[in-house]
């Protein structure tokens, strides 16, 4: 009997000590001077707000062109990422036409020998004109082997629907019907052409590149070069822009 009695004792105390929670102290005065939280539950933030409870433009519904970006969103996301990638064997797309840029500066070398081409976009309405922007960016990039005016040029009038961006003279409507997604609701998806002619109608797709070139071995000095272009619409020829500058350290 007093055996088991000595378990039960024994057991009620482990069972207090867990009820206890031990509370370590933190490894600093500072930290632990922190207030500890209400066990029981407390509200931090109390400064209440209506500026977006009642504001008309943050409680409009999304339409369906608005969910129809987002699917054209996502589709510049997985080709942008096609176009940065470099294969194992040391091949890619912008491989072909720039050189990396090389960290040469003791300091640079912390984050490698060579910097990553970046490649980037955005997609937006016009609202005022009517027009859906599908851009893409190229930068940090290196030396050009090949006219920038080229990299352009194949990337509007091929690389990018070939990579399957929609193109702007609705010839394959299948790109734009994969991207209904959940608008699809059953039926005949060339019910849908007439509306998705209307968003080729009316994308606008515009390229920059930004190459970099180091201009000395022992200072920061480079020379930074760009090159723009727009494809307005299937009929337009593409407009090409430019621009450069040279710093100095």
């Amino acid at each position: 009997m007093k055996k088991l009695l000595g378990i039960v004792v024994l057991g009620l105390l482990f069972f207090n000590n867990l009820l206890a929670e031990e509370k370590p102290i933190f490894p600093f005065t500072t930290d632990d001077q922190i207030k500890t939280f209400d066990d029981g539950g407390e509200e931090i933030i109390k400064n209440k707000s209506d500026e977006l409870i009642f504001d008309e433009y943050w409680n409009k519904p999304l339409t369906k062109l608005d969910y129809y970006l987002l699917q054209l969103k996502d589709k510049a996301d997985e080709v942008s990422n096609d176009i940065k990638l470099i294969h194992s064997d040391g091949s890619g797309y912008l491989i072909e036409y720039f050189e990396k840029i090389e960290n040469l500066k003791k300091y640079q070398s912390l984050f490698g020998k060579y910097v990553d081409f970046d490649v980037s976009n955005k997609v937006y309405y016009l609202e005022d004109l009517g027009k859906i922007v599908i851009g893409f960016e190229i930068n940090d990039v290196g030396k050009a082997k090949k006219p920038m005016k080229e990299l352009c040029k194949n990337l509007l009038e091929k690389d990018l629907i070939r990579r399957g961006m929609p193109d702007q003279s609705f010839s394959s409507p299948v790109y734009y019907r994969m991207l209904l997604n959940q608008l699809y609701r059953g039926g005949d998806k060339k019910t849908y052409n007439n509306q998705l002619k209307k968003i080729a109608n009316n994308i606008v797709y515009r390229v920059s590149i930004t190459s970099k070139v180091s201009t000395s071995l022992e200072k920061m000095d480079y020379d930074m070069f760009n090159v723009s272009c727009y494809k307005l619409s299937s009929k337009d020829k593409i407009i090409y822009r430019k621009w450069s500058f040279a710093s100095k350290e």
